[in-house]
């Protein structure tokens, strides 16, 4: 445990989370004890729609299967698992799986997320907080859960990505895409 701003956080080594490895390594996660379970009801859908997704998923390579759910502005669940490839660069994460699923259905906006890769907090790698950045800002609400539902770290996406690359720095003045 790491002491950071008077509470107690969990420091995260060297993971496997998913078919690229992108993990964090070092970085310090957590507002929440390892075992306690959700204070957000509303998460329940969103567990087990990311519990679903990696019961589905294709991690042949890395045997890390996860899930992820993502809850659109609009209410709206859409989940995905990762699925691998022997050409490992072309495999795809479960957030943007889900991303892929939400966009799909025309939604554009993410409200809140959830991964599940296994008993300790998986965030999202690099590559996919960068696509998370493209539909949501950084208040995201990012939850890590284990494989049995409990959430282990809760997180924002400005907290995983500080100092984002987005639309705007492409053109200044310019309204970000989605939102």
């Amino acid at each position: 445990m790491v002491r950071s701003g008077g509470r107690f956080l969990p420091k995260l080594g060297p993971q496997r989370c998913g078919p690229f490895f992108f993990c964090i390594r070092g970085f310090t996660l957590g507002a929440m004890a390892p075992s306690e379970p959700s204070a957000e009801p509303a998460l329940a859908p969103l567990i087990a729609a990311a519990q679903a997704a990696r019961g589905h998923a294709y991690a042949p390579y890395s045997t890390f299967p996860v899930g992820a759910a993502l809850r659109a502005a609009s209410g709206a669940i859409f989940a995905g698992a990762n699925v691998e490839n022997a050409a490992f660069p072309l495999g795809q994460c479960a957030e943007a799986s889900a991303i892929g699923q939400m966009i799909s259905a025309g939604e554009r906006r993410i409200a809140a997320l959830v991964v599940i890769g296994g008993d300790q907090p998986c965030p999202p790698c690099g590559a996919c907080r960068q696509r998370l950045v493209e539909f949501a800002g950084p208040e995201l609400p990012i939850h890590l859960c284990a494989s049995d539902g409990r959430e282990l770290a809760r997180v924002t996406l400005g907290e995983l990505l500080p100092l984002a690359f987005t639309a705007a720095l492409l053109t200044p003045g310019k309204a970000t895409p989605g939102a």
